[in-house]
Parts: C-alpha cells; sequence; structure tokens
C-alpha cells in the first residue's frame, strides 16, 4: 500500500472559509500548505438539543477520527482546543505518541469548576496536558499563560502567547442597517462579564443622555435597570452584528481580569471603526488596545469611570479618531491574517529552541 505523505493540518470546529485567511498565512510563513480538516455541519444548529449533543459530542469523534489518522499529519493547529486535548488523550490512553507529530492547541483556555465536576474536569485536563502528547499551547495573554501554568502545571516554555484575530468583514457589515433608531453604546456577552459594575457606572448621572444596549442571554440582574439600559436576551450569533455594526462605543466590562474572553467582540468593534472601552487590568487591555490611542480604559470605580466614559462620548471628533486608529490596528496586529503570521512564527522559533 502506498504511504500517504505527511501533511499540515487544521482541526476546525467552524467553516473552513472562517480559517481560511488563517490557513493562508501559516502556510507562507511556514512556506508549507496547511490542509483544513472540519467538523462543521452547516444543518446543525447548537442551540437545539441534538445539535449540542452532535457539537459536543464531535470533540471526542472528530478528534478519534483525526487521531488514527495521526500518521499522515506533521503540525497539527487545533482551531478547537478540545480536538488538541483528546488527540492528546487517546495518544496517552493508547501509548501512541508519534514524535513526528507537532500538536498545538490554538486559543487554549481553562476555568476552574467547582464541587465534583469541576475535579472530574481538572483530572481530565492535567491528563491531556501533563505529557509530552500536545508540544504547545496558544493562549491569548501573558498573565494567563502563567495562571493555567500554575493552575495545571504546564511548563512555561509550552505556551506560545499571541493575540487572537477575526476574519475582516468590514465590507459586508457596513451594510447592515442599524436595529435602533438613535445612537447607542454596546455592551455584549455571555461569560465574564460584570454587567453589574456597567449598569452602577449608568446610573451615574453623567451618563444620564447616553443610550446603553446590553445583549447578554446569560445575565439576569435581578434589579430594575436604570432607565436608559436596555437588556436583550433573545440576540445571539449573527443576530448581534448589526448592533456591533453600528455602535458609537462598544463596552466590555471583565469580571475576572486574568481569564480571556472578550476578544471577539472587542476585534469586531475594531474591525468596524469603533473605539473600545475595557476595564482595566484585564487581558484585553493588555493585549489589545492602548489607552487613548485606539480605545480606553476603565478604572475599576463607578464615579471615575463614569466621568471617563461621558468626556469620550461628549467629544464625537475623538470617537471618531479612536475609532480610525482602532481599524488601523486592527488591519495591521489583529485580523485573522495577522494572528496567523504571529502565531505561525513563534511556532518556528519555539521549534528551534
Amino acid at each position: 500500500m502506498k504511504k500517504t505523505k505527511p501533511y499540515n493540518v487544521i482541526l476546525a470546529d467552524c467553516a473552513p472559509s472562517e480559517v481560511q485567511s488563517f490557513a493562508d498565512s501559516v502556510s507562507e510563513i511556514i512556506n508549507e500548505p496547511f490542509v483544513i480538516e472540519s467538523s462543521f455541519k452547516k444543518k446543525i444548529s447548537k442551540n437545539t438539543l441534538k445539535g449540542k449533543v452532535l457539537y459536543y459530542g464531535s470533540f471526542f469523534t472528530f478528534a478519534f477520527k483525526a487521531w488514527r489518522k495521526r500518521h499522515n499529519y506533521r503540525i497539527v493547529l487545533a482551531w478547537q482546543q478540545f480536538y488538541a486535548n483528546n488527540f492528546a488523550f487517546y495518544s496517552r490512553l493508547f501509548g501512541s505518541r508519534n514524535s513526528n507529530i507537532t500538536l498545538v492547541s490554538v486559543n487554549y483556555t481553562y476555568k476552574e469548576k467547582h464541587g465534583l465536576i469541576g475535579r472530574i474536569y481538572k483530572r481530565y485536563m492535567k491528563y491531556c496536558t501533563d505529557n509530552r502528547y500536545i508540544d504547545f499551547f496558544h493562549v491569548l495573554s501573558n498573565n494567563y499563560a502563567q495562571s493555567v501554568s500554575d493552575q495545571l502545571g504546564i511548563h512555561s516554555d509550552r505556551f506560545i502567547v499571541t493575540h487572537f484575530g477575526t476574519p475582516d468583514n468590514a465590507e459586508e457589515w457596513r451594510q447592515l442597517p442599524s436595529p435602533n433608531s438613535t445612537p447607542y453604546i454596546l455592551s455584549i456577552g455571555r461569560s465574564n462579564r460584570d454587567f453589574d459594575f456597567l449598569c452602577d457606572v449608568w446610573r451615574q448621572p453623567e451618563l444620564k443622555d447616553f443610550k446603553l444596549i446590553i445583549l447578554a442571554d446569560a445575565w439576569n440582574p435581578g434589579y430594575k435597570l436604570p432607565e436608559n439600559v436596555e437588556h436583550h436576551t433573545d440576540i445571539i450569533g449573527h443576530e448581534a452584528f448589526p448592533y456591533i455594526a453600528n455602535a458609537a462605543l462598544s463596552v466590555i466590562p471583565i469580571e475576572n481580569p486574568n481569564i480571556c474572553s472578550g476578544d471577539t467582540v472587542l476585534l469586531n468593534s475594531m474591525m468596524m471603526s469603533i473605539p473600545v472601552a475595557v476595564t482595566s487590568p484585564s487581558t484585553l487591555s493588555e493585549m489589545y488596545i492602548t489607552d487613548n490611542v485606539d480605545g480606553i480604559y476603565l478604572p475599576r470605580d463607578v464615579e471615575r469611570a463614569a466621568r471617563r466614559l461621558s468626556a469620550l462620548l461628549k467629544d464625537r471628533d475623538r470617537l471618531k479618531e479612536l475609532g480610525e486608529n482602532a481599524r488601523k490596528t486592527y488591519i495591521s496586529s489583529f485580523s485573522r491574517n495577522a494572528m496567523g503570521r504571529t502565531l505561525a512564527q513563534k511556532l518556528m522559533n519555539k521549534k528551534r529552541e
């Protein structure tokens, strides 16, 4: 039987088109082609029980299919981190480490869970990571790399720290009509957000004339919102794109500053020339935004944050300048092309060490 020549692969849980520019950039730097192998099923929605079972089940089934083809691979970039985790899980379980493979877990995250489930989850994660089967872990900040290293015992040399990246859909998104008849500020997200803090900020008199729209299906405030705050729980996925594309300002209040979250919302806002206000310290302020250049930092103080937001929102020329700078920063550093180039270069440097 003729052997298949080993090739490089990206294991993805999304439509191949979403990571094509990333694959092209990685190929350009490494000077070798990368094939995209995807588990994405267009007709399956993750909002249904069947869709969730198929999606989360693929963490194991798709990874197993990839693992069975391990002898065909050279460099494996797992865009879905659980494809890397379970690839390593099967390798360790069956003692089948292939020394010719370089396995990278892209966009790696670990968040501790409580109780028995948390203990089982941590043992599973350590089983997959505390060994020689995953070569490198791509994370989105140095602080987060240190946090994961402390929690799971992963040596610091195995981390590749870069920014995230999104496809540049600005031309398409500019055609999206505004969902609101008047200007608004947007805050969106479901994990690691401190919307309670943000609502306290919006209660301050400086912001009484500015409308805040919060899109958060997992947040239940449990109290009466300020009159200038509008909360939606049923606007998710693609339905949120018009809100992002037409906002005057995007605000991302981070709860735990060491956990990477909010990257996609932040970058999609920058893509659309919309300035972003992020709480600091946070991984977002560490890795993406330069204060007063392409966005602003918000202190974790209600009155000071309100004054800073009010000053910016009243200065239309300043808002426009920050937005234009945000778009320039996005193109040069935070598009999916830029992410692919940076990650590939750092991977090559790691392999030389």
